[in-house]
């Protein structure tokens, strides 16, 4: 009847005569229905203005990606996904505005949750969907992740007459930006002993805490405390390993501008392995008065209750009060020097502190969302962000961030202001604590946004052969995204690695020529990688879920012929030089603002000792880095149609054929760039040799970290190893 297009009836005919006017398939004579002359029609076509064939048929809403027939076709597609929309049971919910129609439809493990608004304007509804909490609601037509189900009513907003459908996932994650702002367990209560504060001020490495706490050992606060606290912290990189010991290194006083006393602990996790893993963590204390409940306002960084007399409050995370960060920046830009227990924190600035002072007096706001560091918000003008993992010598962002903020300044960066460093007793180096940056706005991350938008054309169902127009198509929606883009972020990297190959006479940062000898010990290292790769692959292995098992067993047998790969690599190096370089460089990395791209997070990857971080190299592993995120980001939208995807199932050679374009523009933009650049190889050969032999090492890199954090995601590193031992 042609209402997957909306074309309308003939009202005027008379009968049921309405209905059997000719089909709407093309603005041609008699709507393409017919070749005849349109007089010698049984019934003529509509020919309303609004709903007539030349304004509403086929083939221009099979142009349309947006059009009422695609979503009619995706609607249906969605509903074929899921055997509970037809075989399950249906259970209508009672929610107490009565203008909204909800109900979950059940078979076997799937749930799903149908709300519809039955009023023309918009809607809120509260939903007792309790029995599901932990299950997080996935939109199904977008397959955007929902904040997960609580204990408390779930709270919906439609718009006139709108409508939603969600998968109540067990499989799904949250989406990033959800913050938890309720308490995640349930807090320990320290009673104070007498004279606790002068125990804690006196600032002592080896402190007793029996006579800080009352009836508190040493395993207690290990076992109740200390651990239950780091293991739900992000930033905690040992949560899922075997620790032997846990113990505050030291906790001592710092006093702020601000008048605060703030206690300034270290905390030592010592493994299983035999490495030992520092974290920094700041606390103050907040009591509970008539007119204010701490518990309440720092929730989520509660580390636990505490009593002395007739006094009740808590212990938290320092970051979470917002003075605590600005006493930090103040003291950057006083270059202030102040004593902690046994060692000292330095405080330092660059010549752009000043120009932004001003915004420290701006609202400041701590995401209780954590990640591998906290942040703190200044207005919308500083960021800082504090270290949580440490490690001795001087984080290789705050060293690029000073050199490319002042000495070799490059635009494209968030620009460094100050930075809080702690030098223990007889250490070479400090460790880094802190740093404060420029904020820059921004639209988002381009890994996101490239994430979010190939994954939407993997929602339209493949179009009619016959009938459809090439616009319509999958491949030509993800074909046309950013590709242009690509080519100026290239250029910026380019800019970026001409930027740090300045000589300055500063020996941390002055290019040194390639030698042989570090082409051998560049593929030494990538060879010793694969090995420990492959070892670890082959621990893992039997516990793997069949599918992961089927993606990871042919890097098995593609073994020697990777080694061969590594081995013969070779390049001309006459001319070329290495020098520092971003070091984890992927589309993560990458901010949008406007129609420019920022690079930030320059602390080089997770996995590696702040040594290598700092070592000078081939800027090509930035390159390579920056390669693999384009094929990260096509079998990514993959997964986020359907976790499990099959890479070679429908809407896969569209991406691929993506990820073969982005790497293309982005390739061109970079060499047209780097053109005369000394850290870039003159010949295509050479360019090509070391830039596979980089992506051979990312591979291997990306293999351990999914098989030690994300198993379903294996696929991806795993196939990318094989098709670059082809």
């Amino acid at each position: 009847y042609g209402d997957e297009i909306g074309m309308g009836d003939n009202i005027y005919l008379g009968d049921r005569n309405g209905v059997r006017t000719p089909m709407q398939w093309t603005p041609d004579r008699n709507a393409g229905f017919s070749r005849a002359d349109p007089q010698r029609l049984y019934l003529p076509p509509v020919m309303d203005p609004v709903y007539g064939y030349e304004s509403v048929n086929v083939e221009a809403q099979l142009r349309s990606p947006s059009s009422l027939l695609h979503w009619t076709r995706r609607l249906i597609a969605t509903r074929r996904k899921y055997k509970a929309f037809g075989r399950g049971t249906l259970a209508f919910l009672e929610p107490g505005n009565r203008k909204v129609l909800a109900f979950l439809r059940e078979y076997e493990d799937e749930a799903m949750l149908c709300v519809a608004n039955l009023s023309r304007v918009p809607q809120a509804v509260e939903l007792d969907i309790s029995r599901f909490a932990g299950r997080v609601p996935v939109e199904l037509v977008g397959q955007e992740p929902f904040p997960p189900v609580g204990k408390l009513p779930y709270l919906i907003t439609l718009p006139g007459h709108g409508f939603m459908a969600f998968r109540l996932a067990t499989d799904a994650k949250p989406p990033g930006w959800h913050e938890e702002r309720l308490a995640t367990r349930r807090l320990p209560v320290l009673v104070l002993a007498p004279g606790w504060q002068e125990t804690l001020d006196r600032g002592s490495p080896d402190i007793d805490f029996t006579q800080v706490f009352m009836h508190v050992s040493s395993a207690r606060l290990r076992d109740e405390i200390l651990l239950p606290y780091l293991k739900g912290r992000r930033w905690f990189a040992a949560k899922n390993e075997p620790i032997e010991d846990l113990r505050v290194a030291s906790i001592a006083p710092w006093k702020g501008e601000s008048g605060n006393t703030w206690r300034i602990a270290f905390v030592d996790a010592k493994l299983a392995s035999g490495e030992t893993q520092r974290y920094f963590i700041p606390t103050a204390l907040d009591w509970e008065t008539r007119d204010h409940d701490p518990l309440e306002k720092y929730a989520p960084f509660v580390i636990a209750k505490v009593r002395h007399r007739d006094r009740v409050g808590i212990f938290y995370a320092a970051f979470a009060n917002p003075q605590f960060a600005r006493d930090l920046a103040l003291a950057m830009g006083s270059g202030a020097k102040a004593p902690l227990g046994a060692g000292r924190m330095s405080f330092s600035a660059t010549g752009r502190f000043a120009a932004f002072a001003g915004a420290l007096d701006e609202p400041s706001r701590t995401p209780s969302l954590e990640q591998s560091n906290t942040a703190v918000f200044f207005g919308s003008k500083l960021f800082l962000k504090g270290y949580r993992h440490l490690r001795v010598g001087v984080n290789p962002e705050l060293e690029l961030g000073r050199f490319l903020t002042e000495t070799s300044p490059f635009a494209n960066i968030a620009p460094v202001l100050g930075a809080v460093e702690y030098l223990e007793p007889g250490a070479a180096e400090p460790t880094t604590l802190a740093i404060l940056q420029q904020f820059v706005e921004n639209q988002g991350d381009l890994w996101t946004l490239t994430c979010q938008h190939l994954s939407h054309p993997l929602h339209l169902p493949a179009a009619d052969s016959a009938a459809a127009a090439p616009e319509a198509t999958a491949e030509s929606a993800v074909a046309g995204f950013h590709l242009g883009r690509m080519g100026l972020l290239g250029k910026r990297i380019a800019e970026m690695h001409r930027a740090l190959c300045v000589t300055t006479g500063d020996a941390r940062f002055d290019p040194e020529p390639v030698t042989q000898d570090d082409l051998a010990k560049w593929k030494e290292g990538i060879e010793r990688e694969l090995d420990a790769t492959l070892a670890t692959v082959e621990s893992i292995l039997p516990r793997l879920a069949e599918a992961a098992r089927a993606e990871v067993e042919p890097v098995m047998s593609a073994r020697e012929r990777i080694r061969e790969r590594i081995r013969s690599a070779s390049a001309k190096l006459d001319g070329l030089v290495k020098t520092r370089y971003h070091g984890d460089l992927h589309l993560g990395q990458v901010l949008v603002a406007q129609d420019d791209f920022i690079i930030v997070d320059f602390e080089g990857e997770p996995g590696r000792c702040i040594a290598e971080r700092r070592a000078k190299s081939s800027v090509l592993r930035d390159v390579a880095g920056m390669l693999r995120s384009f094929s990260y980001a096509a079998h990514a939208a993959m997964l986020r149609r359907e976790p499990g995807a099959d890479a070679s199932g429908a809407g896969a050679e569209p991406l691929a054929q993506w990820e073969r374009d982005a790497s293309r523009h982005f390739l061109a933009g970079y060499i047209t760039a780097a053109q005369g650049l000394a850290s870039m190889p003159h010949d295509q050969a050479s360019f090509t040799a070391l830039v596979d032999l980089f992506l051979l090492e990312k591979a291997l890199y990306e293999l351990r970290y999914e098989i030690a954090n994300r198993p379903d995601w294996v696929g991806i590193p795993a196939r990318g190893l094989v098709g670059l031992a082809r």
